[in-house]
């Protein structure tokens, strides 16, 4: 049997990144306050420096990627129930835009088998976890991995 790397992804969305998004609630004081005063400066540098892709998901998908690094995180003050991506600041696409493309990426590659490392949920409370969920659930049905298969 032959067997093939995995190829993954580090910060799968952060080709897609607002430059003028809020710095993720986990960044220290001290960086806010720099980040504030010298917006002009940091967020340039923030954003070369968090852009480590500048493929699109299907993108990545087509190039033979399979594991993907995604930090998901509700924006701070926004009213709405809507997940961004994060790496340092927020993404302007959404966690469901991405999903239901990655979903319908697999409904055309049946026989291919993906990774969502979902982490962070920073900014998130119960009611945003419940509907993440549901999300995943909705959209990826019986492809999901069943608990009990890694017991």
């Amino acid at each position: 049997m032959i067997q093939y790397p995995l190829r993954g992804s580090h910060d799968a969305m952060s080709y897609c990144l607002d430059i003028n998004s809020p710095l993720v609630r986990a960044e220290s004081d001290c960086f806010r306050l720099l980040d504030g005063v010298f917006s002009c400066f940091t967020r340039p540098a923030i954003f070369r420096w968090a852009t480590t892709q500048d493929k699109t998901i299907e993108e990545q998908l087509s190039m033979g990627i399979r594991y993907f690094d995604l930090r998901v995180a509700h924006k701070p003050n926004d009213p709405s129930s809507d997940l961004y991506f994060t790496h340092v600041i927020y993404t302007h696409v959404t966690v469901l835009e991405t999903l239901e493309s990655v979903a319908a990426w697999l409904e055309a590659h049946p026989k291919e088998i993906v990774i969502l490392a979902c982490s962070h949920f920073e900014g998130m409370d119960d009611k945003c976890h419940e509907s993440f969920i549901w999300s995943l659930k909705r959209l990826f049905g019986s492809k999901l991995c069943p608990q009990k298969s890694f017991l």
